[in-house]
């Protein structure tokens, strides 16, 4: 339960999903959906992830199933809740149009100026919305499908797949009562839903990670994007030829995946090739703090470091082999000195992913690389044997910055070693 609300909750935050208040209200259908955000929602406002939750019921007065949603929204709510009563003729033509519009007229016309409105829409409803946006309109924006942010609304749910949603609505039997009305194949999504995608999702299983992939490609190209532009993010090249990728956001690379593709593209000796999956797998792996190397097409490596992505392709790495050698040559024969440095020395260094640091000792809370340096491993694997601390200048900076103040201004003895320098 913890991972799934965390996942949210975070997807909240990256996404800026509110307001400075932090004031939500949640629309509450009695659907699992909904009520899974409900569930959230709750949890997140008692571990003071918002200030202030509320939530909004529509009984359309459509069937005779409305009393007993209504009903069963009351008594599992646990917060302030508004009910509001429409009186709608289902066989209107584009009765769902008018019931859509309705209810968020009414949260419009409802909602205080320093509120969000949090909709539990995922990513299964955007993509049926994005395919049927697509069959009726030659509008580029149709293949988005449903925006995480619309005025005052936002759509925490849209990094879940309906059987995600579904997954945890069992688990923590979580009690909803479905809309018969949403088999009805008279309906154009209902259609879709029913009919077409379980059909496509049976040849083509991965067709969700793809669609939301390339719906964050194109937000990105189109500076639609909640999660900031690519220029958020730095690139350098380097004397080998290399491509150094930093983040502002720790580990996270969503939002640079078209950077990443260009570098790939320019590094790789093949220039055709499907990578929308191997991005989408780096950018999970970074998040995981895992190390790498990836290896990508045409021979080009990816290693991840704290904050950074560093490329380079399989021709440029093997001349590091002679250059770990020699570094390797002055550890042993200590032909290198140590200079003092704190935290405002390191911040003002131009660091790389290349960039190495030995000391004799360090702190305890400055964790010393327990396995040898991808690109070094001869010199980092001497160091650690012959019991040197040994780290990127990246990662110090990384825990230089969660340290005491104390330690912040205090000098360490460390040699530096650049290999842009060698």
């Amino acid at each position: 339960m913890k991972t799934f609300i965390n996942h949210v909750e975070k997807f909240i935050q990256r996404a800026s999903l509110l307001g400075p208040s932090k004031k939500v209200v949640v629309a509450v259908s009695a659907g699992s959906d909904s009520m899974a955000l409900l569930f959230v929602m709750r949890e997140i406002l008692k571990n003071g992830g918002i200030n202030n939750l509320r939530a909004f019921h529509v009984n359309h007065g459509t069937r005779s199933e409305n009393k007993a949603e209504q009903e069963l929204v009351e008594q599992v709510c646990e917060i302030p809740l508004v009910t509001f009563k429409l009186k709608l003729n289902p066989k209107e033509p584009n009765f769902e149009f008018l019931a859509r519009s309705k209810r968020y007229e009414l949260f419009s016309q409802n909602l205080q100026k320093d509120e969000v409105l949090f909709t539990a829409h995922h990513l299964d409803d955007s993509f049926e919305w994005s395919l049927l946006r697509q069959l009726k309109s030659g509008n580029q924006k149709a293949y988005l499908g449903i925006p995480v942010k619309n005025g005052p609304v936002r759509r925490p749910f849209l990094c879940l797949t309906k059987s995600q949603i579904k997954r945890f609505v069992s688990l923590n039997k979580i009690p909803f009562l479905d809309d018969p009305s949403n088999k009805q194949l008279r309906f154009e999504r209902n259609y879709l839903r029913e009919k077409a995608i379980p059909s496509l999702s049976r040849r083509f299983p991965n067709y969700l990670k793809h669609y939301a992939f390339r719906s964050n490609e194109l937000a990105l190209s189109m500076n639609l994007s909640v999660f900031g532009t690519s220029q958020d993010f730095k690139i350098k090249k380097d004397k080998f030829n290399g491509f150094l990728l930093t983040s502002p956001n720790g580990n996270d690379f969503t939002g640079a995946e078209e950077s990443i593709r260009k570098i790939i593209y320019k590094l790789s000796h093949k220039k055709r090739g499907v990578l929308s999956s191997q991005i989408e797998k780096l950018i999970l792996a970074a998040k995981a703090n895992k190390k790498g190397p990836l290896i990508f097409s045409g021979g080009v490596h990816c290693f991840i470091g704290q904050n950074q992505l560093y490329f380079i392709s399989r021709l440029n790495l093997n001349s590091f082999q002679e250059i770990d050698k020699g570094l390797m040559a002055r550890l042993k024969n200590k032909e290198f000195s140590y200079h003092s440095k704190n935290l405002l020395d390191l911040k003002n260094s131009k660091e790389t992913f290349l960039d190495l640091v030995v000391a004799e000792k360090m702190p305890g809370n400055f964790p010393s690389i327990k396995n040898p340096h991808p690109i070094f491993p001869r010199a980092s694997d001497f160091a650690i044997k012959s019991g040197l601390w040994i780290n990127t200048l990246s990662k110090l900076l990384f825990h230089f910055e969660r340290c005491s103040e104390i330690e912040k201004k205090t000098n360490f003895d460390l040699f530096i070693w650049r290999s842009a320098e060698e």
